[in-house]
């Protein structure tokens, strides 16, 4: 009974995003933008870099994203395309 809870418990906090090939043409676009300004510092973007991609996201699809977000899609996107 307590792991069903704990189990129904999970899946109402942990909202899964989806991400559009939309989304990630503007996430592309504002990666290269950071990167031109100078806030990727020996291959990792800065918190000012984060902060300035999720406000642009935020902006263009009104979504709840969040640096998670952003930093995970990142990751997933270097193993599919070996960035």
């Amino acid at each position: 009974m307590a792991k069903k809870m704990a189990s129904q418990g999970d899946t109402s906090s942990k909202d899964n995003l989806r991400w559009t090939e939309e989304m990630d043409v503007a996430f592309f676009d504002a990666l290269i933008e950071e990167c031109s300004k100078g806030n990727r510092v020996d291959g990792t973007f800065t918190i000012t870099a984060y902060d300035n991609i999720l406000a642009t996201l935020k902006a263009s699809f009104a979504n709840h994203l969040r640096k998670d977000n952003l930093k995970n899609r990142l990751k997933i996107l270097k193993d599919h395309f070996g960035v």
